[in-house]
């Protein structure tokens, strides 16, 4: 089984291979056309310009016939004759190619292309040749048959020396393109690699991994999320453990106070009476209200809590929970009271968890208020929801444990014991009532100034 690495660097190999190739094929090919052309095209030029020469110096097609083999490429010049320009011809020493030249009549100047000297030549020949021109008169025309024009040795030179350059240009980028292909393989792998090496740690257990994210493409991004699952497994470790050590301590007092009553009970230390009993009912009430909280947390975990939704009215909730309580207000008077908008449209919620939710809020706010303050309960229609809130005007809670407060068991004086008649649960039982509702609990405190917790719940749809 090939690695990730060795597949990438094949690939880039393969892509560096084609299209190199390519590129390769399309030059040379496109070098090799122009190059011939640029060739051609100056052997034409240059034959015209010998032939031009010749006119001018002669001043007519006169004794051409002496003169070819010395402007034609094949041939050496006469050595009598040096009134012609010798220029080196492109072209080696191989069978004589004669072109046809046509004079300003139409004739043929000399013997070639299968017409006699003076002999008329059809306009369907000529007028693709090259013109001939002398002090600004067309003397003549040049007429090149397709015929294989002869071997010229700078051509073949330059065409060898260009393929070279070309093939060894051509492994250069070869040899790049796989050099980088394992360069780029290993680093984008260097990633996967950590990444499947703390996913196996994880695995077996060891959940606090944190990989250095070494980019910002998709590879920086999956490691952020698995650092961010990282963090986020550990915490929940740390919770689940913190939770255990929390139940077992809300377990261990009512189950000793009622365990010391029973045996002292059963050993008569203490004699049977309505106090006694009194304590370990309480306890054992304490005990069941623990447990059905705890029921309720892991049902909302597993996604299970039921709800059952229906459209309920928002002011009659809050008249509901007001009026539950009003007597613990007044034992430590505080004034209780509520707040609505008019006309407040009905709410899509369940209405006894949403009850549930509020006496939470309402019995928290009380047990934090003194004497002489107040609590209030407001409702209020914000866009396609209604938003409720509990406000009290007690001490606050501290920024630094604004985080926690919903958290299970938390406490921000850890000095101190639990309420009696608290399990610690109700904030992080309202917290998932809410999210089952599609909602969010919030909690806005500054120190001294009381603290408001709120949440929204969707209008209920109108029926027609």
């Amino acid at each position: 089984m090939h690695s990730l690495a060795y597949k990438m660097t094949l690939a880039f190999l393969l892509v560096g291979l084609v299209g190199v190739g390519l590129a390769a094929v399309l030059i040379a090919a496109n070098t090799t056309r122009e190059f011939h052309s640029f060739v051609d095209a100056q052997a034409r030029a240059d034959m015209v310009a010998r032939w031009t020469q010749y006119y001018v110096l002669r001043g007519s097609w006169e004794g051409t016939g002496e003169a070819l083999p010395f402007i034609m490429p094949d041939a050496e010049p006469p050595s009598a004759e040096r009134t012609l320009d010798r220029r080196p011809s492109p072209y080696p020493r191989q069978a004589p190619v004669y072109p046809l030249v046509v004079d300003a009549e139409g004739l043929a100047v000399f013997a070639a292309a299968g017409f006699a000297a003076g002999q008329p030549v059809p306009e369907t020949i000529t007028r693709d040749g090259l013109p001939i021109a002398a002090n600004g008169e067309t003397v003549g025309t040049l007429v090149m048959f397709d015929q294989p024009w002869p071997e010229a040795v700078p051509r073949t030179s330059f065409l060898t020396r260009f393929w070279r350059v070309l093939y060894w240009g051509a492994a250069g980028a070869v040899l790049l393109a796989l050099a980088l292909g394992v360069l780029f393989s290993r680093r984008l792998t260097r990633s996967l690699r950590e990444l499947t090496v703390a996913a196996e740690s994880m695995a077996s257990g060891e959940l606090q991994h944190s990989i250095p994210v070494r980019s910002n493409d998709e590879v920086g991004e999956l490691t952020c999320a698995f650092n961010h699952m990282s963090a986020d497994l550990t915490r929940a470790q740390q919770l689940r453990r913190q939770m255990t050590a929390d139940v077992a301590h809300e377990l261990r007092t009512p189950l000793s106070l009622v365990l010391g009553h029973a045996e002292a009970l059963r050993d008569g230390v203490i004699p049977p009476s309505e106090e006694t009993f009194g304590i370990i009912h309480d306890e054992a009430q304490r005990l069941a209200r623990l447990v059905a909280d705890l029921r309720t947390l892991s049902l909302s975990d597993a996604g299970e809590l039921p709800l059952d939704r229906q459209p309920v009215s928002a002011g009659d909730l809050l008249a509901q929970t007001a009026a539950a309580f009003a007597a613990p207000a007044r034992e430590q008077r505080v004034t209780l009271r509520t707040k609505a908008d008019a006309n407040l449209p009905e709410v899509l919620a369940d209405a006894d968890r949403i009850a549930q939710v509020l006496a939470n809020l309402v019995s928290n706010a009380l047990r934090y208020s003194p004497s002489g303050a107040e609590i209030v309960l407001s409702a209020s229609c914000r866009g396609d929801a209604v938003r409720f809130a509990v406000d009290d005007n007690g001490p606050g809670i501290a920024p630094e444990d604004l985080p926690y407060v919903f958290e299970r068991f938390y406490r921000s004086d850890k000095s101190r014991s639990r309420e009696r008649d608290s399990t610690g649960l109700g904030l992080a039982i309202a917290r998932s009532i809410i999210e089952g509702h599609g909602g969010r609990l919030d909690v806005q405190s500054t120190p001294g100034h009381g603290a408001t917790f709120g949440f929204s719940l969707p209008i209920a749809p109108i029926s027609i």
